[in-house]
């Protein structure tokens, strides 16, 4: 491992900001065990005079340790004769632990492993800055302490191409040391985005994403929901302080499917997209190699589709034509997210309101492109989908990737319009031309469309919302309306005119 070149300077690498720089020494580390000292109640004798004032090394030497956290005096009990042996150590230990920790942790921001080399350098480090402050200590009461605790201190940070990681200790931060743990874990993506993990919030933390994201988070355990690749949770980006959302898992072959997605249709308007991935190796109680994978994107503070239906069916109670507009704007927005998606080339092959995702800052966004495929790739076998957004041809030779989302859309608005899943309505599901329209459910709770045979199917103007759902249910899969027909109907074409949507054909 290669040393902490001495021309860095605190303003060359903000990793360093709050450390000074102090000469490593040439202390030989004692690899007696601590154990025979801290169980001993015996007084340490304070010789008269400094038997170990420690030679300086060149600066220049690669092996020195050039930047040891800021820290403050030793504790005056310390250096009290009166005081046990036993009790000395479990203050020393108290005051040390936390700055080892620190230590880890600068090398880490370096980017350096963790080695033999690194831990003699940390110990020449802290026993001249101990030594320094009183040079009365014994010399083997330092030696033996600073070696035990950085022996028996496991420094949780991981290094590789793909990302890297550094666990939060779990030390609690005392009178004297209100740094001693880190509050969060740390990721740093492989395009060098560093990221700290929000999964237990701090007060501080609460109140940060509450702040911005206008949320009402308490400090604990803090969760915004699962995808189909893994549970997702709050991250703060370091560099620019934002709040976003990680996915973090473990299947290999969802993750290989993200990182696809995310290489494809990051940066891309109303897809919500990883921007930031980093897979850290981990050994399994096996010893094999196992990846976890973290991917960072933006947070969607108004949460998804679900959370914007009960919220237009709660402003329906109070004032119906706002709650309509409302309706058309959300309605337009999925079309629209889904029609520059097959734009790209590409299907979803879940849509559900749970994928919706909506912002105050970013608006609507379709997400969670892990089960996404190419639109015209060849179907081998249909298995990806949600039981109860599936459309009557699933499993069978007239099934496409195409006719597949635009029912599984057309659920999603009728879901909206209803307040309640579709399987779940036990009314009419439209209104075609005052006239009431019921699909059949089938066994396994999926709708099976509209048949053709169906005269309230045939001849339709799409002028209304209804018509519009009815398009998309059709039960034969040539016949149905795709999402850029939707947005082209006489019900939408002027209202997706005014939002500038690229899917309006003149």
């Amino acid at each position: 491992m290669a040393g902490f070149q001495p021309s860095l300077s605190h303003q060359q690498n903000p990793a360093t900001q709050g450390y000074q720089q102090i000469p490593a020494a040439s202390v030989q580390q004692d690899s007696q065990i601590l154990g025979d000292i801290s169980n001993s109640n015996t007084k340490p004798t304070y010789p008269q005079i400094n038997p170990f004032a420690l030679p300086q090394q060149d600066m220049t030497s690669q092996a020195s340790f050039q930047y040891l956290p800021s820290t403050k005096l030793l504790p005056q009990n310390i250096m009290d004769p009166r005081l046990s042996v036993k009790d000395a150590v479990q203050d020393l230990t108290s005051y040390i632990r936390p700055l080892i920790h620190q230590a880890h942790l600068t090398y880490f921001n370096h980017r350096e492993n963790w080695s033999a080399k690194a831990a003699t350098e940390v110990f020449n480090a802290l026993g001249q800055h101990v030594i320094n402050q009183n040079k009365y200590l014994p010399r083997d009461f330092v030696s033996q302490t600073l070696s035990y605790l950085i022996q028996n201190t496991a420094p949780h940070y991981v290094i590789s191409e793909q990302g890297d990681y550094f666990k939060a200790n779990k030390i609690k931060p005392d009178r004297d040391n209100t740094n001693a743990r880190l509050q969060a874990t740390i990721v740093r993506a492989s395009d060098g985005q560093q990221y700290e993990l929000l999964n237990t919030l701090t007060p501080e933390q609460a109140q940060k994403i509450n702040v911005d994201t206008g949320r009402n988070l308490t400090a604990g355990k803090a969760d915004i929901g699962d995808g189909s690749f893994g549970i997702v949770r709050y991250a703060r980006n370091m560099q620019t302080d934002e709040i976003v959302a990680v996915k973090k898992g473990s299947h290999e072959h969802m993750a290989k499917l993200e990182i696809k997605s995310m290489q494809q249709l990051s940066q891309q308007p109303k897809l919500v997209a990883p921007y930031s991935h980093a897979s850290i190796p981990f050994q399994d109680e096996n010893g094999n190699t196992v990846h976890k994978h973290y991917f960072f994107m933006p947070l969607y503070n108004e949460g998804d589709g679900v959370d914007a239906l009960e919220k237009l069916h709660e402003l329906k109670t109070v004032n119906l034509p706002e709650a309509e507009l409302k309706l058309k704007h959300i309605a337009f927005s999925y079309l629209d997210a889904v029609a520059h998606l097959h734009k790209l080339g590409m299907a979803h092959r879940d849509i559900k309101l749970d994928n919706f995702l909506h912002s105050s800052k970013h608006g609507i966004g379709l997400a969670d492109f892990g089960l996404a495929k190419k639109l015209l790739a060849r179907v081998f076998k249909s298995t990806a989908g949600t039981n109860g957004y599936l459309p009557p041809e699933y499993g069978k030779k007239t099934y496409t990737y195409l006719a597949h989302d635009s029912f599984s859309l057309g659920l999603a608005l009728l879901e909206l319009k209803h307040g309640i899943e579709p399987w779940s309505i036990n009314g009419p599901h439209l209104v075609i031309r005052g006239q009431e329209l019921k699909i059949r459910q089938k066994p396994d709770t999926n709708l099976a469309g509209i048949s053709s045979n169906n005269r309230l199917i045939q001849g339709l103007r799409f002028e209304t919302f209804d018509e519009v759902i009815a398009g998309l249910l059709h039960a034969n899969p040539a016949k149905r309306i795709t999402p850029e027909q939707a947005l082209n109907t006489p019900y939408f074409r002027e209202y997706a005119i005014s939002q500038q949507s690229a899917h309006v054909l003149f």
